[in-house]
């Protein structure tokens, strides 16, 4: 499947009508429509909004976030933008939904909790020490990884800060939380497995290979 002319930073998949949704560095917002037998997009939009580098779908909205500090809303069934969340100073690296909220992190040291009826911002958490790259929710807490290689653990309720999981050893990109277990992927080359609620880490996955310190990617950031 090819329709981008850089980076592929994230897709995301429409269940109910079988669509795949991708954005990257182009700023190209293509959509792939998976009951055709074809491998093109079979609608390529620009976005204007910079390099996309995440989004996500609910019933008939999808929401992009990208390097211009902007969250985009659009309607799936018209392709059509209906609002922007700003706010942020700094890129927006990845945005996750908790019920009727979207939760957003992003270069400028912050994370942004939105409420999603209204479209506007309800809290930010602007005390960290580094960029934040990724974010998740579960038994109550709301997650941040930075770029510091350090894991941020927050009460959901009233956002205080709950401990700090240490023991990557390079920036940690990606997170998935799961009934108090929480996965995390770094550019150490290593996945982590943690217990939240003992903030211990249970179990390292070493499997990536090691190519070079150099490969290190930071035009992310």
């Amino acid at each position: 499947m090819r329709g981008h002319q850089l980076s592929v930073w994230t897709v995301g998949l429409d269940s109910n009508t079988n669509l795949l949704y991708s954005g990257g560095s182009d700023g190209r917002l293509n959509i792939w429509d998976l009951n055709s037998e074809g491998y093109e997009p079979s609608v390529s939009m620009e976005s204007n909004q910079g390099k996309i580098y995440s989004l996500l779908i609910r019933r008939n909205r999808l929401y992009t976030a990208s390097s211009d500090h902007t969250i985009r809303i659009w309607d799936t069934t018209t392709n059509q933008q209906l609002g922007i969340l700003e706010g942020h100073t700094g890129g927006v690296n990845s945005i996750r939904l908790h019920e009727d909220k979207l939760i957003s992190a992003s270069n400028d040291m912050s994370i942004k909790i939105w409420d999603l009826n209204t479209q506007t911002c309800l809290k930010t958490i602007a005390h960290h020490p580094s960029e934040v790259l990724d974010v998740a929710t579960g038994s109550g807490m709301l997650i941040g990884s930075t770029y510091d290689a350090n894991i941020t653990v927050y009460n959901f309720n009233d956002f205080t800060r709950v401990g700090t999981l240490s023991g990557h050893r390079w920036e940690v990109w990606q997170l998935q939380f799961s009934y108090d277990v929480l996965f995390s992927g770094s550019h150490d080359h290593t996945i982590k497995r943690w217990d939240v609620r003992n903030m211990e880490n249970d179990l390292t996955l070493t499997g990536h290979k090691v190519i070079s310190v150099k490969a290190r990617d930071t035009s992310m950031l």
